[in-house]
């Protein structure tokens, strides 16, 4: 039998894509993809693939559209060979990438959930063992190039929405309003300044060329307490900052001391900002904590084959927190200390309270 397969949309060019756990909450405008593939052969019956082979793909399109996370191109492919009544399955295939417009629950795992809720994929993939893969692809916006990118992702506490039962639980703040805080709040330009500054102590003049904060919410389902019900949340910020070194720091040339300073000097600038939120006290990203920085170079260059100038991220070094370098940045930010108890330690043992 020929290969089967079902497609739809544009597809989306994933060489600069990072992979990342399938747990990851995403970002609001970001591009991701999810791929899963059959890890072994399979016997079904007539109407689950004749169920599977008839689907509309313009049911997941729509499920995972009504979660906030519209499909740009979807894959699914697969070889199959008739047995009686049965087919036998091999070399299944999905692949599916996504833009979304929603900033609640936004991720992987939640694109795959809202896949499996159309019951003609689900029938078939629940009866397959399909590991699956996630990347993001994160598009620049500077011109210049070579240049630096880092970006800082963090969550918050836990925070709480409710109302009387029979009542509507209150909506959570706009993806904009919470961006508009975080920079009100955070004091980025100070915390910018300072990575700029400790830069130059390596002996490297940083020009930064902008960056860009995103927000998305991690939402539980509904919880009921008494005479109560809500939601519980957790923050989720990401703060790309895209800039330029002179000397340039080059891959072939780096050390693991000079990787080391500039994953320090962003380890300083994200306590100023940590702390600058803590002090403001706002209940949206309380107790921020990092979870990952990523720092990236990207250059263009002439492919060979093609002739074709293309841009490429030619390093990335991920520190996953806590890194090595928190405690000497902490050491030596020193004053900033005392805002960290005031905004981290004490919000721990005083009562959570509840965004009104």
């Amino acid at each position: 039998m020929p290969l089967q397969v079902k497609e739809t949309g544009t597809t989306v060019d994933f060489i600069n894509a990072r992979e990342v756990s399938t747990q990851k909450y995403l970002f609001q405008g970001d591009t991701f993809g999810i791929y899963a593939y059959q890890g072994a052969p399979v016997t079904v019956s007539a109407s689950v693939r004749d169920a599977f082979l008839n689907g509309n793909l313009s049911d997941l399109l729509n499920q995972a559209s009504g979660q906030g996370m519209p499909i740009q191109y979807i894959r699914i492919s697969w070889n199959e060979t008739p047995q009686g009544s049965n087919y036998y399955i091999t070399d299944l295939v999905v692949g599916v990438v996504s833009i979304p417009t929603g900033y609640v629950n936004i991720g992987p795992a939640y694109l795959i959930d809202a896949l499996k809720a159309v019951s003609w994929f689900n029938q078939m993939i629940s009866k397959l063992y399909m590991p699956w893969k996630a990347w993001e692809l994160l598009q620049e916006t500077q011109t210049q190039v070579p240049f630096r990118r880092w970006t800082w992702d963090a969550k918050s506490s836990g925070w709480a929405l409710s109302a009387p039962i029979g009542s509507p639980i209150p909506d959570p703040p706009s993806s904009s309003e919470l961006v508009a805080k975080f920079k009100e709040k955070g004091n980025i330009d100070a915390a910018l300044g300072t990575f700029a500054r400790k830069m130059l102590d390596g002996g490297y003049t940083v020009t930064l060329l902008g960056y860009k904060v995103q927000v998305s919410l991690q939402r539980s389902h509904e919880i009921r307490s008494g005479y109560l019900h809500g939601y519980t949340y957790t923050t989720h910020t990401r703060l790309t900052v895209e800039y330029k070194t002179d000397p340039e720091v080059m891959t072939a040339g780096e050390t693991r001391s000079l990787i080391g300073w500039i994953a320090f000097c962003i380890g300083v600038a994200i306590i100023v900002m940590a702390s600058a939120l803590g002090a403001a006290a706002i209940i949206w990203f309380d107790n921020m904590s990092t979870e990952t920085t990523v720092d990236e170079q990207i250059v263009e260059y002439i492919d060979p084959d093609t002739g074709q100038v293309v841009r490429r991220v030619i390093d990335r070094t991920t520190t996953t927190a806590p890194p090595d370098w928190w405690a000497p940045v902490l050491a030596i930010v020193g004053i900033v200390g005392v805002v960290i108890v005031a905004a981290v330690v004490l919000p721990r043992i005083l009562p959570k309270r509840e965004q009104r």
